[in-house]
């Protein structure tokens, strides 16, 4: 079966390297490395939120950062509030 290039930035012998070695992985590896790039996407998702609204507090920055992920009625059914803007 021929291989599908995944990614137009990558040569196709490391994109070939990197999937091997995904798949070389146990899946102990494979979880603690989505849970690393979890980790790393809310930070780089706060920090942005944190520019954007540079007076809100910590909870109001919890919950922008969870609309950016669930819908924001379920946001707020679940807080019991969402700012203004994301109503």
């Amino acid at each position: 079966m021929p291989y599908t290039m995944q990614s137009r930035d990558t040569e196709e012998w490391a994109e070939r390297l990197l999937v091997e070695h995904w798949r070389a992985m146990d899946s102990r590896a494979k979880a603690k490395l989505v849970r690393e790039l979890c980790s790393s996407l809310r930070s780089l998702s706060l920090a942005g939120l944190r520019s954007r609204h540079p007076d809100a507090d910590e909870r109001e920055l919890g919950i922008r950062e969870a609309c950016l992920r669930l819908e924001p009625e379920l946001v707020r059914r679940i807080s019991g509030w969402i700012p203004e803007d994301l109503a």
